[in-house]
């Protein structure tokens, strides 16, 4: 299932992860934790880890969870504007139709008036 997956990175509100959480036939998520040593787990420096949580190879990165919260603001930001950015043109055709379909562009519409008065 996920065999490529070289990271996981747990949420801020995360307070505990129990033991051998991520061992196979624990969980259904054993599959995240490939046992490569590319493996990298983010978790909050606040949270508890239980004993042999995940497998010897990954490597585990305590971060203080504000800094989590900051990147996860930022990525949230950072995938709304990709949003945004290919949604954009289709927004804009969509304005033009239903402006269209007002009569907007019109002679006696809303933009030709605005157009004389600038």
């Amino acid at each position: 299932c996920c065999s490529s997956l070289t990271s996981v990175a747990f949420p801020a509100s995360l307070a505990s992860i129990g033991r051998y959480a991520f061992y196979a036939g624990r969980i259904d998520f054993a599959p995240i934790m490939p046992g490569s040593s590319r493996t990298r787990v983010t978790v909050p420096a606040t949270a508890q880890i239980g004993e042999e949580a995940f497998p010897y190879a990954a490597t585990i990165l305590r971060v203080p969870p504000a800094s989590m919260r900051a990147q996860e603001r930022l990525l949230f930001f950072y995938k709304g504007a990709l949003a945004y950015k290919r949604c954009r043109p289709g927004l804009l055709l969509w304005l033009e139709r239903a402006n269209i379909r007002l009569g907007t562009y019109g002679p006696d519409g809303a933009a030709r008036k605005r157009d004389r008065e600038e």
